[in-house]
């Protein structure tokens, strides 16, 4: 018998000795920090776009030592985390050495498209705010972490199956899609996925996705699932211990 998953929040701990590898920048790349004319268009870049998320702090002086800014090789932006910017998003970010963005201001706006295509790009939190936009713009993305919960985000999961995510949290937007969608090849020996066998964290809870739970075994290392008031349907068994 088949039953609607109306709750449920699943605690998994299978395999717990795996491990996952962790994201590393290619080695191909070679700055000159040194470059003053680099730097420069860097420092203008980041200030750009510091103002149009309207980031409330002073921005003088050195950009690698703004709150919530951190740099790589002594001027590239690597990270930007802000808690209270309540701007709107440009139509491009252009910070091509961009690794972290965590951005979770309920006042905060703009499309999703700003963050596609930035190739370092390695996690994206836009939890609680108004951003808006289709999956679609991740197709050709891979990042380890995506967490656009409580957003106006909106698309199909599908969008989503060449990413190796360690953490998917889409919990409370219109997202569809079928879970099996996310798992991406199956190794035939172990019915592993060979492309999500990283992922860990799952929040997928008050979406409209659909699905058999069962698809939950070929992720051996995860750790927490949550399809609550989901279209998800099926039964745990003695595997789940």
């Amino acid at each position: 018998h088949m039953g609607p998953l109306a709750s449920v929040i699943l605690q998994l701990a299978l395999l717990p000795g795996a491990a996952i590898r962790d994201g590393l920048k290619p080695e191909g790349l070679v700055l000159d920090a040194g470059d003053p004319d680099g730097c420069l268009d860097e420092a203008q870049r980041i200030e750009q776009l510091m103002r149009d998320l309207g980031h409330p702090g002073p921005l003088e002086g050195n950009h690698c030592e703004w709150p919530g800014i951190t740099c790589w090789k002594g001027c590239r932006v690597e990270k930007i985390h802000c808690g209270n910017c309540s701007g709107h998003l440009p139509e491009k970010v252009e910070l091509e050495y961009l690794w972290e963005v965590s951005l979770t201001s309920p006042m905060l706006s703009g499309n999703i498209k700003a963050f596609s295509g930035i190739q370092q790009l390695n996690s994206l939190e836009l939890k609680g705010t108004e951003i808006y936009g289709d999956l679609e713009v991740f197709r050709e993305d891979n990042l380890d972490r995506l967490v656009l919960a409580d957003t106006k985000i909106t698309g199909d999961l599908e969008n989503l199956a060449r990413m190796w995510l360690v953490e998917l949290d889409l919990s409370g937007t219109a997202i569809s899609g079928d879970l099996q969608s996310i798992v991406g090849d199956i190794d035939r020996w172990f019915g592993v996925s060979q492309s999500k066998g990283r992922l860990r964290h799952l929040k997928l809870g008050n979406t409209n996705i659909t699905g058999q739970l069962s698809t939950l075994m070929h992720f051996p290392i995860l750790i927490e699932a949550d399809l609550s008031f989901t279209s998800v349907t099926g039964w745990l068994d003695s595997r789940w211990k």
